[in-house]
């Protein structure tokens, strides 16, 4: 009824990739970003979910330009951290991740993540360190058999 009110596309896009359709929630929220180009929430959640449809390299672009205008957002800090993983630049995804754990330090996305790179770079105890306290309830399932994979890596049981 209201096809190009952005509260309604928004939600679109959020109900699609809460239904795991990555894919559908680019094209919604691209169709959101041709009307709001500069809006810095607005590219990190593009970026997000381009991350989930692996559009790695578009989601690296979008993210970078979210930090621009969110400098200190752990949030848009996480996203440009897991897409420059994604995009192989693991040092750079390191500081980035860890800026995000410091800003936010009970947010266990970016601790998670970081630690998963740190593991990575062969920095076990950093990783162990990392995941130090971190709130499993934060966690979806995907994110829990991520962190059960790690522990078991970092021999953490």
């Amino acid at each position: 009824r209201f096809p190009d009110d952005p509260r309604v596309v928004g939600a679109a896009a959020a109900r699609a990739q809460a239904a795991g359709d990555a894919a559908r929630a680019v094209e919604l929220l691209h169709k959101l970003a041709a009307k709001a180009p500069g809006n810095p929430v607005l590219l990190n959640d593009l970026a997000w979910a381009q991350l989930a449809a692996g559009r790695n390299a578009d989601a690296l672009g979008n993210a970078q330009r979210a930090v621009s205008g969110l400098p200190n957002n752990p949030n848009a800090l996480h996203t440009l951290g897991l897409a420059l993983a994604r995009n192989g630049q693991r040092d750079e995804a390191i500081k980035v991740l860890r800026a995000a754990s410091n800003l936010a330090p009970t947010m266990a996305m970016p601790r998670l993540h970081l630690a998963d790179q740190l593991a990575a770079a062969g920095d076990k105890d950093g990783a162990r360190s990392a995941l130090r306290g971190l709130d499993e309830a934060q966690l979806g399932a995907r994110d829990k058999d991520e962190l059960s994979r790690l522990r078991g890596t970092l021999g953490l049981g």
